[in-house]
């Protein structure tokens, strides 16, 4: 039994809700997740979590709520660490340092009826806003690819690459708003907790970026946000 007025939020992964929201359980000295959370030991869509966080109810003291009515929701963009891929086996200090500052957000778009507005996240300062009629989102996949050996490769070699190139497919989409450069985005979330298998994909043709991976990347949640305000729903697929 675990009881709800000892529930806590937290963090699913190292890096600010890169993958998503974890509730803490607590029964005695059983718990059900120790932070900090980089596995889960169950995972639920984002309609089934909401409802459990609506069952557990004010008694769990959780500060936790729905964006009110005409309210914007805030999307966090953090530097994509796929970007690593793009790098040669010799820029080792230069990969530490992507993978370090992927923690920290970089962006931020507040997602509104009418619109968007992107922010520098440390600061908080406007970079750009468009309507809805002034945006365009494009649906894109990532993979990466590596062409050619040196010397004759192992069968282990062979492998290994063959299971990165796999791997590395990712959702992304590409938005351009007047006045701004474009943004690159992906979404890196897998279906369910033990699978290898990416929970989101595109239905249909898409624009095809090999080794060219986004600039940023976003949780599930926030990824499902931009889909639907930029009108890609009925193109994305849900695995899981």
């Amino acid at each position: 039994m675990y009881s709800f007025g000892d529930a806590r939020l937290g963090r699913w992964a190292s890096n600010d809700s890169a993958l998503g929201t974890v509730v803490h359980l607590h029964s005695g000295a059983h718990r059900f997740d120790e932070p900090p959370v980089i596995g889960v030991d169950a995972w639920l869509p984002a309609d089934q979590f909401g409802e459990l966080l609506a069952a557990m109810g004010p008694s769990s003291g959780l500060d936790v709520r729905s964006p009110a009515l005409g309210e914007p929701v805030r999307c966090l963009l953090f530097p994509n660490p796929m970007l690593v891929q793009q790098m040669s086996g010799f820029a080792a200090a230069k990969k530490r340092r992507i993978l370090q500052s992927a923690s920290p957000a970089k962006l931020a778009i507040d997602v509104a009826a009418n619109g968007i507005r992107v922010f520098d996240h440390s600061s908080n300062t406007l970079i750009g806003s468009a309507g809805l009629e002034q945006l365009t989102a494009e649906p894109a996949t990532y993979q990466y690819r590596r062409w050619g050996w040196y010397g004759l490769p192992s069968a282990g070699q062979i492998l290994e690459r063959a299971g990165t190139q796999y791997l590395s497919v990712t959702p992304e989409m590409v938005v351009r708003l007047p006045g701004m450069e474009e943004l690159t985005i992906a979404c890196r979330d897998v279906a369910g907790v033990s699978e290898f298998r990416q929970r989101f994909s595109w239905r249909g043709p898409v624009q095809q970026r090999v080794n060219h991976p986004a600039d940023f990347a976003v949780s599930a949640a926030d990824w499902l946000v931009l889909v639907e305000k930029f009108g890609l729903t009925p193109r994305l697929e849900i695995h899981g």
